[in-house]
């Protein structure tokens, strides 16, 4: 059985990887496949960037083409942009992974699992929904992770090394939480020893909060932040701190 965190390395990875590596789409991610829809956890994640910020060239502006290519201030606008863009992308591939955990019934209300406990059955539209949000990043899927993850349709899934707790959600304005543990974790008073990401949600999909710390004290990295989304109000927000 596949593990979680193969899916879940690749999506941490992305936003240390990705900066300045941005492709044109030359249509070799379409496919015939329906990507899967989320029917447990929000639809919608974040508001759509502006596309001066997300498309383009500083060549095909109407600013000195040559003093925007050699400012620091610009160039840290968009790695701000970059990583923005990659930590919502990483986002989006997580609820699809567990939407479909709780729909196919891997995972219920109330429960800590520990590790080896969840098997997910990864779908060729659970793919084709991984594949489209690497647009969030103007990019395609490599032909490696294409053929990694292809190769993983029809396969069961689990978390093989970290507990997961899905819970109701006791903070205002959520109904639904859902912890991932860091690797190695395991149940302890309900919920992970340990976690790198938490999610929460309201029922009515209108409102989602996503925490995560992606550090890594060994190598001291430290990568911690949130992606919030309100419906009603039609903001979103993220926060990262990275060092």
């Amino acid at each position: 059985m596949k593990s979680l965190k193969v899916v879940l390395s690749f999506i941490a990875t992305l936003g240390l990887l990705a900066y300045g590596c941005a492709k044109s789409d030359d249509g070799g991610s379409s496919s015939s496949t329906s990507p899967y829809k989320r029917k447990n956890l929000p639809a919608k994640t974040a508001n759509n960037l502006p596309s001066s910020l997300t498309k383009g060239s500083s060549s095909s502006r109407t600013a000195q083409a040559m003093s925007l290519t050699q400012s620091i201030g610009v160039n840290q606008v968009r790695t701000a942009v970059d990583m923005s863009k990659n930590i919502m992308q990483s986002v989006e591939m997580n609820m699809v992974i567990f939407d479909a955990g709780l729909t196919q019934g891997a995972m219920s209300i109330g429960n800590c699992y520990e590790k080896g406990e969840i098997k997910i059955t990864f779908t060729s539209a659970m793919l084709e929904a991984m594949k489209q949000s690497m647009a969030v990043v103007d990019q395609e899927m490599s032909a490696s992770d294409l053929e990694q993850f292809g190769a993983m349709v029809g396969q069961q899934m689990g978390n093989d090394d970290f507990a997961i707790s899905y819970s109701t959600a006791s903070e205002t304005g959520y109904d639904k939480k859902l912890i991932l543990g860091s690797t190695n974790s395991t149940c302890s008073s309900g919920v992970p020893s340990s976690k790198d990401e938490v999610m929460m949600w309201s029922d009515n999909g209108n409102k989602l909060k996503y925490t995560f710390d992606f550090g890594e004290a060994s190598y001291s990295i430290t990568n911690f932040g949130t992606v919030a989304y309100d419906a009603e109000s039609k903001t979103g927000s993220f926060d990262m701190y990275f060092a």
